[in-house]
């Protein structure tokens, strides 16, 4: 199977985005709401990745190349933040 095969049924396509967005959001009233000097970003971060983790790890297959995504994403801001 081809790993580009994933993206071609919309309906999967959509409910990763939709998980996705739905993590991001959540992180991000974490985010708002944490108390600044005690490091929301990372408290933000930590709640999108728990939520997308939790539901794949409860059989969403989708939600797990959204953990996949999350992860490569990270790698890509950690080499920029090193070239940069």
């Amino acid at each position: 199977m081809d790993w580009l095969a994933i993206f071609d049924d919309p309906k999967r396509l959509g409910l990763m985005i939709l998980i996705a967005l739905g993590a991001i959001i959540a992180g991000k009233m974490v985010y708002n709401v944490w108390p600044k000097h005690q490091n929301p970003t990372f408290w933000g971060a930590a709640t999108a990745m728990l939520i997308v983790a939790a539901l794949a790890y409860f059989g969403i297959s989708e939600a797990a190349i959204v953990v996949w995504i999350f992860i490569a994403l990270a790698v890509v801001y950690a080499a920029a933040a090193l070239v940069l």
